[in-house]
Formats: C-alpha cells, structure tokens, sequence
C-alpha cells in the first residue's frame, strides 16, 4: 500500500483523472506529490501548467511549462502551449517567441503557424504576419482561415485590390462564412464597387439574417447609395458591432408611435459631429410632441439652449441627470433611430434649413478680430479629421491647400481642433503663408465657441469633420474635401448632401489623390472673390 502511494505512474494517473473529473483541487495536490518525486520530469511540469490553466491561473501556468521546457527543450508542443498563455497574458512578444520555436522543432505546424500569424497581428507586425499565412498556403492552398487572416491583413494594411482577388476565390463555396462576406463586401465598396458589395453582403443576410456585422456593413452601404430606408432598418446594429453604448434609460423605445401631448427623450450618441447632425431632425419632432427633452454633449448644450428653444436641454452625465428620472417621460429614442422614422427617402430632407444658432453677439467681433482687411473674404480651414479608423484617409496635409492660399483677397483663419503647431510652422516655412489662429478658443474644449467662429466666416473650406456638420447646422456655405469613396452620410456621385443645403461636396477623382479637389476649389475660390 504505501509503496503504491508513492508510485510516480500511480501519481500520475490519480492526478490526471481527478483534473478529467474537473476536481482540480486533488489534480493539484497530485500534481505537487508527482514533482516532489520526478523534479526534473518534463511531463509532470506539463500536467501542473495544464491544471493551472484550468483554474486561470496564467502566470504559473506560463511559468510551468518554462520549467517543462528546461527539462525537454525539443518539444514543439510546449513551446505552443506557452505561445497560448503568453497572447492571454496580452505577452505577445514573448509569445511571438514561444511560437517560432515551436516552428523550428515542428516547421510542418498550420496550427502553430496560425498561432504565430495571429499573435503577429495583434502586435501590429503586419507584414511579417503575412508571410506566415502566406507560407501556410504554400502548402495548403485551401486553408480557410489562413486564407481569412491573410484577407484581414490586408485590409488592414488597405490593399482592397488583393483581398477581393483573395476572397473571389472563395466564390466556389456555396455559401461565405459571415466574416468573409463581411471583409469582402467591405473592400469592394473601398473600391467603389457598391453594387458588388451590396450583392455579397444580400447573400450573406440570406444565410445569416441576424448577422450584426453584415447587418451593420449592410446599413452603411444602402445609405452610402440614397437608400434611406434599408440603411435605417439595419443601422441597431451598430450596437453590437462598435463600442457605442446604450444610455442606461428604461423608458419605451419610440417606434414612430403619435407624440402629440407625449414627453420624449432624445439622447446624443457618436462623435460631436454625429450629434450634430442627428440634431438636424429635432426641429421635426418638436413640431410632434408635446414637450421634447434633448440629451447632448455638455459642449453642444449652450448652441441647442439657443437652437432648440422649445425643447429642454439636458447635459449627458454618467450617471444620468437625476432631474431625467422625475420627468414622467413617455419615450426615449437614440438620436441616430430618428431617421428611421423621420428621414425615410431623399424627399423628407427637402425641407432641411440652418437649424443652429450661434452666439451673435460675438460673431461680429471676430470677424474683425480676424479679417486682415475689411473687403477680405474671410475663409475658415481644417484639414484633419481624428477619426480613429480613417482619419488619415480623410485627411490632407495642410500645404497641399498650396492652391487654395495662393488665392488673393483672402483672410484664412485655423478652424482646425488638436494640436496644429507643427502644420503651421511648416506652412509657414515652405510658403510663407501664416493663417490667422486665435490663441483664446480651443475646439476641442469650447465648441460653443467654435460654433461661433465658424458663424464668423463668409466661406468653410474643410475635410469631412465636426467643423462641417456645424457650419452646415449654421447654412455658412462650405466646401468639403472628400476621399474616393466617403463615409455613408455623404452618398455618392453629386456636388450637394441632403443633411445640410449650404454645403457642397469636393470628392476625390483618383483614391488617395487630392490634388483634383484642392485644384476645383481654389478656382471657384479665384471666380468667387472675382464676383464680390
């Protein structure tokens, strides 16, 4: 008997049924008897990395399995292993390591080749990423996944071109996975090739209707093409799909139902830009219900208090105002769920007027304040977007408005938000142009102020930002600079935008190219000052 009770295979076995038991409490103490015996067992050192990850605990499971390592340094299988805990630890340089030893002990792997490409992406090394599935398919052309990761590379790295031959050749599948439906429909429309994408994307939604990312990408497409109506329906997607929160209101949903003598909550959602621009169709629900009470963005409160006057204003907080939760609300609504009901088609937008109001009483101070002479056309510029996923692409370089400054009879003023020193000091350097920059208002901080300006301006030259949604909220005429292929909200093929009546639309002839729109603006600009 006690020679059984310290036979190491008996150990072995006790511990291992009790972890398949799911008892890891005695897999443990098992575990910790077999070691005391076989220190230097490789295996052993296994079963403790393998019953720690069991009970998440990641980091002695990492340290465990060096140990098993130390003591068998050709299997492939632990280094993988390790590879695995590390990328939970969030480790992925040490884990990049861990993978391609694995790979020179066992280079014939798809399963640690994977591994490796996907860890490789989650730390941005992109290019090296594709070799390995690149390498994968090598030697197994069919390789769903390796075939999909590559695919996300690529998009990552925005060579539509490449992924739509890549995922074209999935085409022989009866039937893409989501996620390939999603990408390829995706990189088609980067491409501008809207009715592919939206063809991919029909097809995908008959195999998985309740897809939130198909759905979402379905949404954007059909309001990218003036269907107002399918873009609405699939737009709730957008909860599941982005890192948008719900406001954490228990009133009913507003489906359209009569608001006449009925209190509704409109609470902002997105980018400031985003409220903006939802706001544009509070004018329409004042005129339905019985008192409309408006959730913003605490820097948006002081222009919707002059914009909105019939409506209640209330600064979004975390929590809730408590003064929202005494009101006897009868619904609440996202702003962005509005259009559903209230911009349906292109003729609902036909009514839609400057809706927002600026501080008067400052705007005829700045505008002195900034013209460099009194018969100057005063033109307000921005050239960034911040835009997280697509800022860049949205985005110019403040010299290549060379053209534009380059017209006489001008006073530019910086309207741009976030940190310009360094784009002006180049401006200045390579074309000795200086624009007016007013050192007291911060847009980021003060948009009020902001609006104010921009109310200040006889002209809005800008990229697609918050700057344009508030000119256009005010009626300043604005041209925008727009990439190849634009968000949703801009639709395709045509000078006007359905959202605001002053603004026009500038787009880019050549992806990736501004030279064309910058060229038409400044001479419009040239033939507008001619006019005055």
């Amino acid at each position: 008997m006690a020679k059984g009770k310290h036979n190491p295979e008996a150990i072995f076995n006790a511990a291992v049924t009790a972890f398949s038991a799911g008892d890891l409490k005695k897999a443990e103490r098992e575990a910790r008897k077999l070691i005391k015996i076989l220190p230097h067992e490789a295996e052993c050192w296994n079963l403790r990395a393998q019953i720690a990850i069991k009970r998440n605990d990641l980091e002695r499971a990492a340290k465990y399995f060096r140990s098993a390592i130390k003591y068998r340094p050709a299997d492939p299988a632990f280094y993988n292993n390790l590879g695995n805990v590390l990328v939970q630890l969030d480790q992925h340089e040490p884990a990049i390591k861990a993978y391609q030893e694995s790979l020179r002990w066992r280079p014939e792997s798809a399963d640690t080749a994977m591994n490796l490409g996907n860890v490789l992406i989650s730390a941005e090394r992109l290019e090296e990423a594709e070799q390995v599935f690149r390498s994968i398919l090598s030697r197994n052309g069919d390789d769903l996944s390796a075939i999909v990761n590559l695919s996300y590379v690529l998009t990552c790295q925005r060579r539509s071109k490449e992924v739509v031959e890549l995922l074209e050749g999935l085409s022989r599948l009866k039937t893409l996975p989501p996620d390939v439906s999603n990408n390829l429909a995706s990189n088609l429309a980067d491409m501008g090739r809207l009715d592919e994408s939206a063809e991919i994307l029909a097809r995908g939604l008959e195999h998985a209707p309740d897809d939130a990312h198909l759905r979402f990408k379905n949404s954007i497409i059909e309001m990218l093409r003036g269907n107002w109506g399918a873009g609405w329906r699939d737009f709730d997607a957008r909860w599941v799909v982005t890192e948008l929160e719900k406001r954490p209101f228990r009133h009913p949903i507003w489906n359209n139902e009569p608001l006449a003598g009925k209190i509704i909550l409109v609470w902002g959602e997105q980018g400031i830009g985003d409220e903006v621009m939802f706001a544009s169709m509070i004018p329409d629900l004042i005129k339905q219900a019985g008192k409309v009470v408006i959730e913003c963005d605490p820097r948006l409160a002081p222009s919707f208090r002059r914009s909105f006057a019939d409506g209640l204003i209330v600064e979004r907080t975390t929590p809730a105002a408590k003064e929202l939760s005494s009101m006897n609300i009868d619904y609440q609504v996202a702003a962005g769920d509005l259009g559903r009901w209230l911009r349906p088609n292109e003729a609902s937008f036909k009514a839609q007027g400057p809706f927002l109001k600026a501080d008067q009483s400052r705007v005829q101070t700045l505008r002195s304040q900034y013209l460099a002479h009194p018969d100057d056309l005063l033109v307000g510029i921005t050239w960034h977007s911040a835009n997280q996923s697509i800022g860049d692409l949205k985005s110019l370089p403040l010299v290549g408005l060379a053209d534009v400054f380059a017209v006489d009879g001008c006073s530019f003023v910086n309207l741009q938000y976030g940190d310009t020193v360094d784009d002006l000091a180049l401006l200045e350097q390579e074309l000795s142009i200086k624009l007016v920059t007013d050192p007291d208002i911060d847009p980021v901080v003060d948009f009020d102020a902001h609006i104010t300006q921009i109310a200040a301006m006889d002209l809005i030259i800008s990229v697609s930002n918050s700057t344009v949604h508030a000119a256009g909220a005010l009626g300043i005429p604005t041209w925008t600079l727009l990439r190849h292929v634009p968000d949703r909200r801009w639709l395709l093929d045509r000078e006007d935008t359905p959202w605001y009546q002053s603004v026009r639309l500038f787009r880019q002839e050549t992806p990736m190219s501004w030279a064309e729109p910058v060229r038409r603006i400044a001479g419009q600009l040239k033939e507008l000052v001619a006019r005055r």
